[in-house]
């Protein structure tokens, strides 16, 4: 069954918006929302995406049918709302992960506050875990806990389906919704460039899979829980269950394989050999059958996107489940449970 979904682009009083919220961007309170200033993508195109600080998460184009995701980049690809004459809307602006200071409401909201770490945030427990099942554990980065945990999801039921990514021979990252527990294996492994993830979630609820698992970056479970708390909030029937990444940086497609092919060459490899790509004890490995390619992660510097280099959200602190391999042996994933 297919949910049957107005979008604001349409009708942006269809959908339950906030009365009002408090946002603190560098330095300044605005009201935002019914009774205050209204934003539209233009000043989100102006104070965040050619400022470079765009995570290229999907959140503005999730529930916007003038919004699409060219690459790692949200365009404008029809009249806004605002344009079109609506009384509100501003939601892409509001929803955006890297504009938004809501933490403090996320938290109270969906997580524990049983105990808090300096660097892990709110949990309630951590773990090493690895999977169990064969063919994930041979295809996992580590111990395959992000794979096993959506695979058992799909498997009893609990989801109606999951959104991961994978990526192509070039190494380009895109999302992907998975219904089948077989196809999870399709995103096993870490690839180190950007999937607008949030924005395949908006198509899989709008297709009627109201149950989903979802996996993704820190900026990126946080666009998802910016859609629930302000967006999604009055829809009961929806259920997410976000599983966030530990994650230092992620770099654009672009910028990233301009980099790195002259550094493969010079080890005669092309990006295609590539079948394994992971950072560990400080160093960027690229895994080939015909050799590797180490680098210092401070080689990186230069590619790392500005919006990477103001996020301190190292452990998906905002993630009902993160996973990553920092603290654990090799082969096994940490995973913290909130």
């Amino acid at each position: 069954m297919a949910l049957k979904w107005k979008s604001f682009y349409y009708d942006p009083r269809s959908l339950p918006m906030s009365c009002s919220w408090i946002n603190s961007w560098e330095g300044t309170s605005m009201l935002i929302g019914d009774y205050g200033e209204i934003k539209s993508f233009e000043d989100l195109k102006a104070e965040i995406i050619d400022q470079d600080l765009c995570a290229g998460c999907g959140t503005c184009a999730a529930f916007c049918e003038a919004i699409e995701m060219e690459g790692d980049r949200p365009k404008l690809v029809g009249d806004c709302a605002l344009v079109r004459g609506a009384l509100k809307c501003g939601t892409c602006y509001e929803i955006c992960p890297k504009r938004t200071n809501g933490d403090a409401t996320i938290i109270e909201k969906f997580l524990s506050k049983e105990k808090t770490d300096e660097l892990f945030g709110n949990y309630v427990g951590i773990y090493a875990l690895r999977s169990t099942n064969a063919e994930i554990a041979e295809k996992a980065q580590d111990g395959g806990a992000v794979s096993a945990i959506i695979h058992y999801l799909l498997s009893t039921g609990m989801v109606d389906c999951g959104v991961i990514s994978q990526r192509d021979e070039e190494w380009r990252a895109f999302p992907l919704v998975v219904t089948a527990p077989e196809d999870v294996t399709k995103g096993s492994g870490t690839r180190y460039a950007i999937s607008p993830n949030v924005e395949a979630l908006g198509d899989a609820i709008r297709d009627g899979m109201l149950r989903v698992a979802f996996v993704g970056t820190p900026c990126q479970v946080k666009g998802v829980r910016n859609l629930q708390t302000k967006l999604l909030e009055k829809i009961e029937k929806i259920d997410i269950v976000n599983i966030g990444l530990f994650c230092t940086e992620n770099f654009r497609y672009d910028s990233f394989i301009e980099y790195m092919r002259p550094r493969l060459e010079e080890k005669g490899l092309k990006i295609t050999d590539v079948t394994k790509t992971e950072i560990t004890k400080g160093k960027f490995f690229f895994r080939s059958p015909k050799g590797d390619v180490t680098l210092k992660i401070s080689e990186l510097e230069p590619i790392i996107p500005n919006n990477c280099r103001n996020c301190i959200d190292f452990a998906a602190e905002l993630a009902d489940i993160s996973v990553g391999s920092v603290g654990s042996p090799d082969g096994w994933s940490t995973v913290i449970t909130r």
